[in-house]
């Protein structure tokens, strides 16, 4: 019979899905009351001076106010533990501190904390202290630690919040589940399943020492069996269920047998692994899982066996709700637990109209440049999302989301959801992260457009991945990302330290018309060597116009500025360029970067290396649908796109949209002399051709980054000592070598190569007196090529 693909999205925890577990009879918006966990004891259990679980009690939309009092009652048959022993137990006058930890008067420091003003069997009643004062992140909360005795009580036990004439939310939690007789059954998690789904770890706990031991009894059957509809299969993730042994449970005193206590399961330390082949072992019919305990000795701690690696097999017909398992056994107490919920629930991620095309490296010139599709996001089932719980919706590493339009919200209280949504974007990351508001009963559901900003070398789907601990989980594409232009090239073959070598055409296409920005400058540079003479650039198809004036080639630098941009996709061709290649360029491909304001208007930096605000309200937009970034009218001059750091919103490092290869070095120049050194990181020894040498200063790793002294790679690779100098009242170090002259200067992030700055992204340091640079910079002042072990932390040059 074919079955319907019920995979549910949402991931549900024991204490939301369990009857009341955790769940607040009376909700208000005040407070955050959470138990930890729900803890399984005995109908005589004793808590002593450990808690077993603790509910946190936390500020949520309004403050706690000191001196207000609350009271937390147990129910019947419950009792407080109230004989104190230096603080170990409830008694007036004393703190619990925001850690769960009940200290004398006089010990309880200044953080948040509540005093206990009376204790009875039933009534905790505590003042909130030491929340007036300012908070900082994970200080507006207290955790109460549950210390309780079991006096006959039995099923789930609940704890209820009176919030007095505080500020607390009124509610019922439950706190523990109670059981009489020789075990106590449970689940770690009730998952949500759909089809196939494997359900969290089942346990059995003997409730006393020996509680399932008897020497005369031979085999202790324990049986789990599912209602109809449904069947046992091994876990798809590992293929394999275990039974473990735990507690004061040894495999020494304690053996697994099979259903029919004929075969004795083999232990791997204390565990059983049944393959998903040999499930049949342990299977008495496929609703019905069946083993045998056999004791050789009395444990000496009460003991638990562990199952975990089930999976659930639903029929097509199979109905939607908790799915109560029947345990049952020898001496196992009778008990139906419920071990998963089997349900359609989850999120629906609809995308109804075609995704947009977007160019990388724009900005807020215009906002639908950075607009991607509207999605739907729909509930599925009512309430199947968990409310006051995280959704994370994570963009591509390489984009920024700066906005959102929240439109046709339904389910939610007020426009709730928008602004948690709109609140929770800074426009400085990839990830937006929000709690789901309170819902007014109705199922929930909304549409989203947002708006990223897109790195310039960026090219890709931007794909929405929903996640978090809402149970909203799914991806889904909201648009592509491409580049604005493509680069052609033809690779040239070039040789170092010759100037005026001929490179072949550049030709930059359009990727959609207006690419190019009208009145803006277009650069193009190489990272080795510099252009020379001016070359001709020509729009060669399409209606682009360029002014033929601006073209220029400037510190090496070829620019041109767009006089009116396409109306239809445009060709530029670059050619007659010409570069001047510096010795210390090593063999390989030479590649050149294109990019301007033209093209790239969210990089951090101008083409000066100046930090700018990218992004700003004279750009004409500062809202992106539901969003707005405002200028202060009363003076401040400061923008709300400005963050305060080098990167603010929107913006990136990357101020190019391609790199090309348009040359590649065949051979050094003439006269060349070669010669290879080695510095060993840590060390003072050096060699050159072989022979060791001794510097006063090591190669050493700082911040991810290899440095070298600069005197003694000179040294290594010929340059004369008379050509090594440094000037005291600059700081500047100059190297002089076969017509190249490379200076440094301490504290600067500029190597300058026969008058050429070439930015390093780290700058010259002074190390023992001695100038020092990072790896690559210092191969490229030298013309040599420079290679790392990382296994044995030599570093080689070659030139």
């Amino acid at each position: 019979m074919k079955k319907f693909n019920k995979k549910a999205l949402n991931v549900m925890t024991t204490a939301a899905l369990v009857a009341s577990i955790a769940a607040p009879i009376a909700v208000s918006a005040n407070s955050d009351n959470l138990v930890e966990k729900v803890a399984s004891v005995a109908d005589d259990f004793d808590s002593s001076t450990s808690a077993v679980t603790s509910i946190i009690i936390k500020e949520k939309d309004i403050d706690f106010k000191d001196n207000d009092t609350f009271r937390l009652t147990l129910p019947s048959g419950v009792k407080w533990k109230t004989d104190s022993v230096n603080g170990n137990f409830y008694t007036a006058g004393e703190f619990i501190k925001d850690d769960g930890t009940i200290v004398p008067a006089g010990s309880q420091g200044t953080d948040p904390r509540f005093e206990i003003v009376s204790v009875t069997d039933q009534d905790l009643e505590l003042k909130i202290v030491g929340f007036d004062a300012a908070l900082s992140a994970g200080k507006e909360q207290v955790k109460v630690p549950m210390l309780f005795e079991v006096d006959g009580a039995t099923g789930e036990l609940k704890v209820t919040v009176d919030p007095k004439n505080s500020t607390l939310s009124a509610g019922q939690y439950t706190f523990a589940i109670a059981a009489g007789g020789k075990t106590v059954s449970s689940v770690g998690e009730v998952k949500t399943i759909g089809d196939g789904g494997a359900i969290d770890t089942i346990r059995i706990d003997e409730s006393t020492i020996g509680a399932l031991y008897d020497s005369n009894d031979g085999d202790q059957e324990v049986t789990i069996k599912l209602p109809s509809k449904f069947k046992w299969m091994a876990n798809s993730d590992n293929d394999n269920v275990t039974i473990t042994l735990g507690g004061g449970y040894t495999a020494g005193q304690v053996s697994i047998t099979d259903k029919a206590a004929g075969n004795t399961l083999g232990f791997s330390g204390n565990k059983v692994t049944i393959a998903s082949a040999d499930l049949n072992k342990v299977l008495d019919g496929d609703r019905t899982l069946k083993f045998n305990l056999k004791f050789t000795g009395k444990p000496a701690a009460p003991g638990t066996v562990y199952i975990s690696g089930l999976a659930i097999d639903a029929e097509s017909n199979a109905p939607y709700g908790d799915v109560e398992a029947s345990i049952d056994g020898d001496k196992v107490n009778s008990q139906d637990l419920v071990v998963a919920k089997y349900a359609d629930y989850g999120a629906d991620l609809v995308v109804k109209k075609d995704i947009p095309t977007l160019l990388a490296g724009r900005a807020n010139d215009k906002s639908d440049d950075l607009k991607l599709v509207e999605v739907e996001v729909k509930e599925n089932v009512t309430a199947s999302w968990f409310e006051g719980r995280s959704v994370k919706i994570e963009f591509p590493g390489s984009t920024k989301v700066v906005g959102v339009d929240v439109t046709e919200e339904k389910g939610f209280s007020n426009g709730d959801l928008e602004t948690a949504l709109v609140a929770a974007i800074d426009g400085d990351d990839n990830e937006v992260e929000f709690n789901v508001p309170t819902g007014n009963g109705s199922k929930k559901s909304f549409k989203a457009k947002f708006y990223v900003s897109s790195e310039a070398d960026f090219e890709g789907d931007v794909v929405a991945k929903f996640s978090g601990r809402a149970g909203v989980e799914g991806e889904v594409t909201l648009g592509k990302v491409v580049s604005p232009v493509t680069v052609e090239v033809e690779k040239a073959n070039v040789r170092t330290g010759i100037k005026e070598q001929e490179l072949k055409d550049i030709v930059i296409t359009e990727a959609e018309k207006g690419a190019f920005i009208d009145g803006k400058q277009v650069r193009i540079w190489l990272g080795d060597g510099d252009f020379t003479s001016k070359p001709k650039v020509e729009v060669v198809e399409g209606n682009l116009e360029i002014k033929d004036e601006s073209v220029k080639v400037k510190d090496g630098v070829l620019t041109f500025d767009i006089k009116s941009e396409s109306t239809r996709a445009s060709k530029i061709k670059i050619s007659g360029l010409k570069l001047d290649l510096y010795r210390s360029v090593p063999e390989g491909d030479i590649s050149v970067k294109i990019g301007g304001e033209a093209l790239v208007r969210n990089a951090h930096q101008d083409y000066s290396d100046n930090d700018i605000v990218a992004f700003s309200s004279n750009k004409g937009y500062n809202k992106f649908g539901d969003k707005s970034y405002t200028v202060p009218s009363t003076g401040v001059t400061t923008n709300d796109f400005d963050l305060s750091g080098s990167v603010d919103v929107g913006e990136f490092d990357k101020n190019y949209v391609k790199k090309a290869t348009v040359a590649t070095v065949i051979t050094p120049a003439d006269g060349a002399k070669t010669a290879e050194a080695t510095f060993t990181l840590g060390s003072t020894t050096y060699t050159v051709d072989g022979v060791e040498k001794t510097a006063d200063v090591a190669a050493y790793a700082e911040n991810g980054r290899t440095y070298l002294p600069v005197r003694y790679v000179a040294d290594a690779l010929g340059v004369e000592e008379s050509n090594i100098l440094y000037d005291k009242a600059t700081s500047t170090v100059t190297l002089i070598k076969d017509g190249l002259v490379a200076q440094m200067t301490i504290g600067s992030n500029i190597l300058k190569i026969n008058g050429a700055n070439i930015p390093m992204d780290a700058k010259a340091q002074l190390k023992d007196n001695r100038t020092v640079l990072p790896l690559r910079y210092a191969a490229q002042a030298l013309g040599a090529n420079i290679s790392f072990d990382e296994a044995t932390k030599v570093i080689t040059i070659k030139k």
